[in-house]
């Protein structure tokens, strides 16, 4: 009976070890944990940094822009159009603002699918330094939760700085 015990126990840790190396994020070794430049000049942001990535553009107003990437950071993927509820957080304030990004399909994008997502920085927030978190981006079935800071700096041209 303790040979059993011992075998099922050993089974046990190998099945959680193979879990919790499946569902836990794989650091890039090497040449790949540098990004490449940024497409549209913004801001690289990891989704899940072994698949996706987003780019994040602030434009003069707030106007900020999220571009979905794949693996190579050059490649720009289409995602099922959704509208994303972003949580926006100055850090000089405890409250957090609801931020809707929309989806903008561009051209080239399948049908029902988008590449781009669109939403207004909320007017306190403009020109501080951020915290942005979406809590979830539909990609292939699978819902992602990621998040990014900002500063004034990168709120686009015009906007205060920090």
């Amino acid at each position: 009976m303790s040979r059993r015990f011992a075998f099922t126990a050993v089974i046990l840790v190998l099945y959680g070890v193979l879990l919790a190396h499946r569902y836990r994020p794989h650091p890039r070794s090497g040449a790949e944990q540098d990004h490449q430049p940024a497409l549209y000049g913004g801001l690289i942001v990891p989704i899940r940094a072994d698949r996706y990535y987003a780019e994040v553009v602030v434009e003069e107003g707030g106007i900020l822009k999220l571009y979905t990437l794949g693996r190579d950071e050059s490649r720009v993927i289409d995602v099922e159009e959704q509208t994303l509820t972003a949580s926006v957080q100055a850090t000089s304030n405890a409250s957090a603002f609801p931020m809707p990004l929309r989806p903008a399909p561009q051209p080239g994008d399948a049908p029902g699918k988008t590449s781009l997502f669109v939403g207004q920085l909320p007017a306190g927030c403009l020109g501080q330094a951020i915290q942005v978190t979406v809590p979830a981006l539909w990609i292939d079935g699978e819902r992602f939760c990621f998040g990014f800071a900002l500063t004034g700096r990168e709120q686009g041209p015009g906007m205060p700085d920090e």
